[in-house]
């Protein structure tokens, strides 16, 4: 049942979002869901980094990696982890308000 509902919803905000978008140019309309799949991979990458460290710390233990490169690549990525999400939902969250507080046009 929950699919079911999840669906649902997500074609119910598609079609409002249509609805609300027929009036706007097609370049606006692709900048708004271009903010939305940004912010959408923000989220995710935010979201995949407590499976990333999880894991980054079982490495080691298994041999593979030695715990000086281990150190080394967790340095590395944690700034990327952090700084990319963060990038990438601040550049969505000005494309979606550059859409709302857009008028549209009077064709």
């Amino acid at each position: 049942m929950p699919n079911r509902i999840g669906v649902g919803m997500g074609i119910f905000q598609l079609a409002i979002l249509g609805s609300l978008a027929s009036n706007y140019k097609s370049w606006q309309v692709g900048s708004f869901c271009c903010g939305l799949l940004l912010i959408l991979l923000g989220v995710a990458f935010f979201a995949l980094d407590g499976t990333l460290q999880a894991l980054a710390s079982t490495a080691p233990s298994v041999g593979h990696v030695s715990n000086r490169q281990m150190k080394f690549w967790t340095e590395g990525a944690s700034i990327w982890v952090n700084i990319f999400p963060a990038i990438s939902i601040a550049i969505g969250v000005n494309l979606v308000s550059s859409f709302i507080s857009s008028e549209a046009p009077d064709d």
